[in-house]
């Protein structure tokens, strides 16, 4: 995999990435960690920055994740901080092994049940201008035709370029967003191996394994509900804090009206 490592202090950060298969945006975020933490900033596998050969799977994040975790707790158990899909990688791992795992934070949970999931999209719908709607339309009708491998990719970013914005409490924070390229294959392979498990009910067992400490951020605008997702998290992880923060969307890090 590509792993970045920088900055100072004894205590590591691993930062896990959202999409699946978006490498790159957290860099913004480990930049004002860095003076006092060791940071590893890693692609995922199925990244175009790391790629595979073979299927990458939910299974395949969280072996990954639990083997960067133990190669870097030489000095003492590491902090993981995930976001939006990668905070479901942090949580699942660490359900499976947290031996060196000091505690996770979450920012922006995605959806770890169809509730959620169905939530997210109407939030999102409901915001999208008719322009964007009819683009969409469009968009699904050349994703419905025989495309490459390349093609379909290129489609799919220019929906996430459109869709993008409506993520934040002001759509200029996009512009704070470092660009992506985004694998959908790779995307598709991981995101329907997670929705495996959330379909045979598999999430609030695995959940109820994580026994480090859960501190768990949301914007009060981020589309992903925040009440649905820390009443989700809260029955199934002893050990957790919700915070909602105001007058932010999805990257609270970056949001003028939130950052600090």
């Amino acid at each position: 995999m590509f792993i970045e490592k920088y900055g100072s202090g004894k205590d590591v950060i691993i930062l896990v990435h959202g999409g699946p298969s978006l490498y790159g945006y957290m860099g913004t975020l480990g930049k004002e960690l860095e003076d006092n933490y060791t940071i590893v900033d890693y692609a995922q596998s199925g990244t175009f920055e790391s790629p595979l050969s073979e299927k990458v799977s939910i299974d395949s994040h969280i072996n990954d994740l639990i083997a960067l975790v133990n190669e870097n707790s030489g000095t003492g158990k590491v902090i993981i901080i995930g976001h939006s899909w990668g905070a479901d990688v942090a949580l699942l791992a660490s359900g499976k092994d947290s031996t060196n795992i000091e505690k996770l934070i979450l920012i922006g949970t995605a959806a770890l049940n169809e509730e959620i999931s169905d939530k997210h999209g109407d939030t999102l719908n409901k915001r999208y201008t008719d322009t964007v709607k009819e683009q969409l339309k469009e968009i699904e009708v050349e994703l419905n035709k025989e495309l490459s491998i390349d093609k379909r990719n290129s489609v799919m970013q220019k929906r996430l370029a459109l869709t993008s914005p409506f993520y934040h409490l002001d759509p200029k924070t996009e512009e704070l967003v470092p660009e992506s390229k985004w694998n959908f294959e790779t995307f598709l392979q991981s995101i329907d191996s997670l929705w495996d498990l959330i379909d045979a009910g598999k999430i609030p067992s695995i959940l109820k394994d994580v026994k480090v400490p859960v501190v768990a951020y949301q914007g009060d605008y981020d589309p992903i509900p925040y009440k649905e997702t820390f009443e989700f998290l809260e029955n199934s992880i002893s050990n957790i804090e919700t915070h909602v923060i105001e007058k932010s969307g999805h990257f609270p890090w970056l949001e003028a009206t939130s950052k600090d």
